[in-house]
């Protein structure tokens, strides 16, 4: 079973939404966007949701056709940007990307769309090429978007070429039903902005609501061109151990309710992190005094 496509023009369409929450990066968004125009199937419209006026208007400037959508919100807040944009979604399907994301192959769309002919798959992610820094990426696990149980720490590799069953999302890189999505209410605007947590929170609730799953499609990849300014850098420069801790204990709160429940995971978490900073302090020494000799 295939989905279903429309021909416009001779162009075959897909019944979807590409939705990109930006800030800081113009020339990165146009760019994009120029790019996504390549894609075939195409979606039947893209929603650029901007943060800054001066930028949502110079990009009105630009000549883009009726497809590429700008819309500007009032508050500097990823969780309602993306939140904007599930509410003018016209599409069946629903498709986040990341304003310094690029698809890898013109078939993007279709390859992360596909998946959910099944209806048991609530959430398909894709690949993310070239995302450093990621802590919870393991050189011995070769799938990709996984949770620690209790702690719900991701792990994985998110440039992993095995496609199956995974927990979580990649926020930059994942597709929806719009129905689902707009039934749920979407993400949790309680987040702070920039959260840390508000896609494993909305893969978790949506696994709940529908009974479903999450799948992790290899072949639907994006590029993605870490940027070291705009995005959830403008909003916020250093993310301490504190405000890490604390979107954490969030996320916790609102998928259980059970006090004592909670008590455990977090302290479980907490432990966890001190192991884990313990462990690379371990590693960095001995590193060095292999240096030595």
């Amino acid at each position: 079973m295939t989905i279903e496509h429309v021909f416009i023009k001779d162009q075959k369409i897909l019944n979807a939404s590409v939705i990109i929450p930006t800030l800081g990066r113009l020339e990165k968004v146009t760019k994009l966007c120029q790019n996504l125009l390549d894609l075939d199937p195409l979606p039947i419209e893209i929603l650029v949701i901007f943060q800054e006026p001066d930028e949502y208007e110079r990009f009105k400037s630009e000549d883009f056709p009726p497809r590429i959508k700008p819309i500007i919100i009032k508050e500097m807040s990823a969780v309602k940007a993306r939140n904007t944009g599930i509410n003018n979604a016209q599409g069946k399907f629903i498709v986040f990307l990341d304003d310094d994301c690029t698809p890898v192959k013109v078939n993007w769309l279709e390859r992360i769309i596909q998946p959910l002919i099944d209806p048991k798959i609530c959430l398909v992610t894709g690949a993310v090429v070239g995302w450093g820094g990621i802590s919870g990426k393991l050189p011995f696990i070769r799938r990709a978007f996984l949770l620690v149980p209790i702690i719900l720490e991701p792990i994985g590799s998110p440039e992993s070429k095995v496609s199956g069953y995974c927990h979580t999302v990649a926020g930059g890189n994942f597709a929806c039903r719009s129905y689902d999505l707009k039934n749920i209410g979407g993400f949790d605007e309680s987040f702070d902005s920039p959260s840390l947590y508000e896609e494993i929170e909305l893969s978790i609730r949506l696994k709940r609501r529908v009974k479903g799953y999450v799948w992790f499609e290899s072949s639907a990849s994006v590029d993605h061109n870490q940027a070291l300014n705009g995005g959830m850098r403008a909003t916020r420069q250093n993310f301490s151990e504190d405000f890490v801790v604390s979107q954490r204990m969030k996320l916790i709160k609102q998928l259980y309710h059970n006090k004592i429940n909670q008590y455990f995971r977090i302290m479980s978490y907490i432990i966890f992190r001190k192991l884990v900073s313990i462990l690379r302090k371990l590693y960095t020494l001995s590193t060095s005094e292999k240096i030595k000799f």
